[in-house]
């Protein structure tokens, strides 16, 4: 049996690692002043880390949990599934209730439909803009702890949500704290089945985490319109509320107790530059596609473009606890992250015309419309298990080069042969929300796979961030191109003209081919890692000009003399042998 820290006995420590002990003095398992490396790579941090101070510790001390069968490393995947896939699915079934029942809740709260869309869009800011938060509170308080308590925050304001259906402040001021809890819970998810499980076992989780998403479309896709039309729609809000609650709860009996550092500082400064920043360019996109005076958009994304700057060179240069280290970022890292951004564009920008081809240019109502959505949904959870045992056997730049193919292909002809027939828009559509998922699982177990235990939590935000940032950056370009065709094609004829609304919808889902053109340019240039040897697609030479972490580089673990031939002595030096050590596929 591995051991669930070193991994020892699971296929992770390098042959080349070396042990170095004396016998065993006074000072039985004591570390010596410095750390000895051989052959340090160019990379490597040197001095204390305290991050293998604290896995050393885990060593000797590791985190329990009410359910014997969780154990830091060891835990069986479907416990680990449990407790991370429904942050997603949550998410999923209450972003496609506001969705679908956008009309009814417009009505039910007396506003017009623009108004009802910036309470969707609010979910967003929040979002992104707090995520940031959830590395640094995850390292303070304890990644666990604050999973769980983001969940209680969610579904206990999603289901206040309940007693005020026709209250337009109400429902913002409990949309607005419901987000901030899905804004810590959604980065945590893929950190906390990183600690859990094994390396064999962690594309499994990542896997369902990702069908997770398709699952909780389908179901509020069927449900929540039946619910709005048959009684109130904010009963919907209910079930979302209640599940997340209970998912929060027996949590609490799943999730290994693993305890924050008090000590760990939060740089408020740096974390209130980056919400400003953040924020003000997410809303300078979404007022683009709410189409909202030009300077409004204009004005918050150069505002916002200007904070961020500011944020960069205080978390680079001035800050003393900055949000995010240097050390968490190289080549590889903005490359998968990248990956990400494009993704979520190219599939936000295009599945927002969905249900206007559907609803309002073949005129199906919201349930088929449903239905039809529900179908890529379906496959997407059939094919996910084909896209895990691929990632085992292909390297993920081929993965995303295919699938990128495959998605570009497929939106072009959906939006090409728009006028042809409904089956056909339907049945690119599908192969678009299957393609996407299968680039998502890549991506994802690409990101956290081969990312060292101590920046887990800081690469589960970003992909986070990057998801949400692409969600606003697709619908504003995809929104602003079909306006544009749509006022140049109205200036000659009738604006509500079945070709004027083809001709709009064609542009805007062609708009998206630059995002999935970018993704499969830049999957040209990912690298791999001495782990990826056998898997279809490596290559030496790509090998050697690959610039990640520089434990997935050389495959020897940062070395420290310890005095000593006692067991602890041993297992801490294992602890922080195994700290620097990625999980492969």
């Amino acid at each position: 049996m591995a051991d669930p820290l070193t991994r020892e006995g699971d296929g992770i420590l390098g042959s080349d690692e070396i042990f170095s002990r004396s016998k065993v003095g006074p000072q039985d398992g004591a570390f010596q002043g410095q750390s000895s490396y051989t052959m340090p790579h160019p990379q490597q941090e040197t001095g204390p880390d305290p991050a293998a101070m604290k896995a050393a510790a885990m060593a000797q001390n590791p985190p329990k949990s009410f359910c014997k069968k969780s154990k830091l490393g060891t835990t069986p995947a479907w416990i680990a599934a449990l407790i991370v896939a429904p942050g997603q699915l949550i998410y999923a079934m209450e972003a496609v209730c506001f969705a679908v029942n956008l009309p009814i809740i417009s009505d039910r709260l007396g506003v017009d439909t623009s108004v009802v869309q910036w309470v969707i869009h609010s979910e967003l800011l929040i979002c992104c803009g707090f995520g940031c938060l959830a590395p640094k509170l995850a390292e303070k308080f304890g990644i666990s702890y604050v999973y769980i308590a983001s969940s209680y925050t969610f579904g206990l304001f999603t289901f206040l949500i309940t007693f005020f259906p026709g209250s337009l402040p109400m429902v913002i001021i409990c949309r607005l704290l419901a987000s901030f809890g899905l804004a810590l819970l959604l980065p945590l998810g893929n950190p906390m089945a990183y600690m859990m499980t094994s390396k064999a076992k962690l594309p499994i989780v990542l896997t369902v985490n990702s069908a997770a998403t398709p699952i909780g479309t389908i179901f509020s896709s069927l449900v929540s319109g039946a619910i709005a039309q048959s009684s109130e729609w904010s009963y919907m809000m209910t079930i979302i509320g209640l599940f997340s609650m209970l998912h929060a709860t027996y949590s609490i009996f799943l999730c290994l107790r693993i305890r924050g550092n008090k000590a760990a500082k939060i740089d408020w400064i740096g974390a209130l530059l980056i919400i400003v920043a953040v924020t003000l360019i997410i809303f300078g996109f979404t007022s683009i596609s709410e189409a909202m005076p030009w300077y409004a958009g204009t004005l918050s994304l150069l505002f916002g473009a200007g904070v961020f700057v500011i944020f960069f060179f205080w978390n680079t240069r001035w800050s003393k606890c900055p949000l995010y280290v240097k050390s968490a970022f190289n080549p590889s890292v903005a490359k998968n992250l990248v990956a990400m951004l494009m993704a979520s564009c190219m599939y936000f920008g295009e599945r927002f015309f969905f249900p206007y081809i559907i609803v309002r240019y073949y005129k199906y109502n919201s349930i088929q419309n449903g239905l039809f959505s529900a179908i890529g949904g379906v496959l997407s959870i059939a094919f996910s298990p084909l896209f895990t045992f691929a990632n085992k056997k292909i390297v993920a730049r081929v993965i995303i080069i295919i699938f990128g193919l495959t998605y570009l292909v497929a939106m072009s002809i959906e939006a090409i042969f728009l006028h042809v027939h409904e089956a056909l828009v339907v049945i690119m559509g599908t192969i678009c929300i299957v393609s996407f998922i299968a680039l998502l699982i890549s991506i994802q177990t690409a990101s956290m796979a081969n990312t060292p235990a101590k920046y887990a939590p800081t690469i589960g935000s970003l992909n986070s961030i990057m998801n949400n940032l692409g969600h606003s950056i697709g619908i504003a370009l995809a929104v602003t191109v079909q306006s544009g065709v749509t006022r140049s094609l109205s200036s000659v004829g009738d604006a509500n003209a079945p070709e004027v609304l083809q001709s709009s919808i064609k542009a805007g889902i062609l708009s998206c081919t630059f995002f999935g053109a970018v993704l499969v340019i830049n999957a040209f240039f990912m690298g791999v890692l001495k782990s990826d040897r056998g898997k279809c697609g490596f290559s030496e030479r790509i090998l050697a000009r690959t610039k990640h972490f520089p434990e997935n580089i050389n495959n020897s673990g940062e070395m420290v003399e310890i005095q000593g031939d006692t067991y602890e002595a041993a297992q801490e030096q294992q602890a922080i042998t195994s700290l620097y050590q990625p999980k492969f596929l």
